[in-house]
């Protein structure tokens, strides 16, 4: 790959600014794609972006999209939501499991634990830099806005879980470099709680591990990345970015086995280590996404790093809580259905002070979670609706609520409207393919599921607004500000 620089004048307050803060410059790089692969985006403009402004983007694919590698031989559209639903039932037990823990994350003495690897959604990189004319390598990463670190599979690899493509190999690259004990970046890492386990002149080591037994165990190194740029001005370049730190797993193990190589980190986690974080100086620390519904081809999807992902245009937000969490947290008082509140009551959604319960967006989480209460008003009000519509209810079997019609005509059929209500009055709803999951049986009928299920735990419930309900909407975590926006239409 050849590679033209990029003045850096304009902006040789934020190399310094790096220089300080990791230890060495973060340098912008263009280059051709010739003779490798190709990093997969959308063409056309996407409609309310800032498009002018500095940023980074790449695409979002959905794990068993209808083009999958990973998606199972003759696994029709029911066989796939029985895979959902195993992954979920999987998912409900093991966070009921860490509801014990303040807020979405444990720590022990032995390494920094989140809750799970179940995300649903992954984006692809090239990184490294081919040897000798190589190709630079793909990986593919789960979006997880519930962690705050980036890592993924290296060889040599004596312990690793399957991947739908090759693991990413160090030696095959000229700029990857592990890192050791007099790195900022390393430093960082060892000091955030408990997931650094030791450095020294030759290496710096990590352990992250997840309640569902996933854990990646490795050493901490530097590498470049290389996203297309979301600045239409520059034609939407690709650009190389780096170094940046990210683990490199050596023992990895995954229980939900999603066919990404790794996780990319996308929480606050106040030490600049996420992905966003290390883009701050360069591009601003807000991104926003668009998840992509089963159905829709691979990278048709997509996640935008820096001000070009600032919305334009008509949009909603509602500002973040405790600014000084990991987690995304959001004030929520209450739901509705077709615009009726369902008057879930006061105080189910909020943190107490042992910092148990609460609301988070978690694109980690594929389904939504909530507390009984809200869970049973929700069904109610769903249940009603069908009812009159002569579609009988099914009970939940860890897919969420659903209900049986011959008649579910995407174009005809009254979908009833789901929506999340924050203490600031406005109101996150969701489209049609993020509320409803529809499969057909042999027999013809066809099941419409709610991707939200219940949550019996008798703690403080912590509600999650996971990646299904984020389908079809576009979600933009302006670090900065400390808000959460979206945005319709932009999709």
């Amino acid at each position: 790959m050849t590679h033209n620089v990029i003045s850096c004048s304009s902006t040789f307050h934020v190399l310094v600014y790096i220089v300080l803060w990791i230890g060495f410059p973060l340098d912008l790089v263009t280059g051709s794609t010739a003779g490798g692969p190709e990093l997969h985006s959308r063409s056309e403009a996407n409609p309310g972006r800032n498009q002018s402004s500095p940023g980074v983007r790449g695409s979002v694919s959905h794990i068993y999209h209808k083009d999958s590698s990973f998606r199972p031989a003759n696994c029709d559209d029911r066989c796939i939501h029985q895979l959902r639903i195993n992954r979920t039932l999987q998912h409900m037990d093991l966070r009921k499991r860490s509801m014990k823990l303040p807020g979405w994350r444990g720590i022990t003495n032995s390494g920094y634990y989140v809750l799970s690897m179940a995300g649903e959604w992954y984006t692809t990189f090239l990184v490294g830099t081919g040897r000798q004319g190589a190709r630079d390598q793909v990986v593919e990463l789960t979006l997880d806005t519930g962690s705050p670190f980036p890592w993924f599979q290296c060889q040599p690899c004596p312990i690793c879980f399957p991947q739908k493509i090759a693991v990413f190999n160090p030696k095959k690259s000229t700029t990857y470099r592990a890192l050791n004990e007099k790195d900022r970046y390393c430093d960082d890492v060892q000091n955030f709680e408990n997931m650094g386990i030791g450095a020294t002149r030759k290496a710096c080591h990590y352990l992250i591990g997840y309640e569902d037994g996933t854990s990646s165990d490795g050493i901490v190194a530097e590498e470049w990345f290389k996203l297309q740029s979301a600045n239409e001005v520059d034609g939407g370049q690709i650009l190389a970015l780096g170094p940046m730190g990210f683990g490199c797993g050596l023992e990895n193990e995954n229980s939900f086995h999603s066919g990404a190589g790794g996780v990319m980190g996308l929480a606050n986690s106040r030490s600049g280590l996420s992905f966003p974080e290390q883009l701050a100086p360069a591009f601003g620390s807000m991104f926003g996404y668009c998840l992509t519904a089963l159905n829709e081809p691979a990278n048709s999807g997509y996640i935008i790093f820096g001000k070009a992902s600032t919305p334009t245009g008509v949009y909603s937000w509602t500002p973040f809580l405790y600014p000084d969490s990991i987690s995304f947290y959001v004030d929520v008082v209450d739901m509705s259905v077709n615009e009726y509140l369902l008057g879930v009551p006061a105080g189910t959604f909020d943190r107490n002070n042992k910092g148990e319960g609460g609301v988070v967006v978690d694109s980690g989480s594929p389904f939504s979670y909530l507390p009984t209460v809200a869970f049973n008003l929700l069904v109610a009000a769903l249940r009603a609706i069908f009812d009159q519509l002569g579609a009988p209810y099914y009970p939940a079997d860890g897919g969420g609520p659903c209900w049986g019609s011959k008649n579910f005509d995407k174009d005809t059929f009254p979908f009833p409207k789901v929506a999340w209500h924050f203490r600031d009055g406005n109101a996150l709803e969701l489209s049609r393919a993020g509320t409803y999951v529809l499969y057909r049986e042999v027999s013809k009928i066809e099941y419409l599921c709610v991707p939200f299920e219940e949550d019996t735990d008798p703690v403080p419930t912590l509600t999650v607004i996971g990646g299904h309900s984020q389908i079809g909407t576009y979600m933009f975590f302006d670090q900065p500000n400390q808000r959460l926006a979206w945005q319709y239409g932009s999709c």
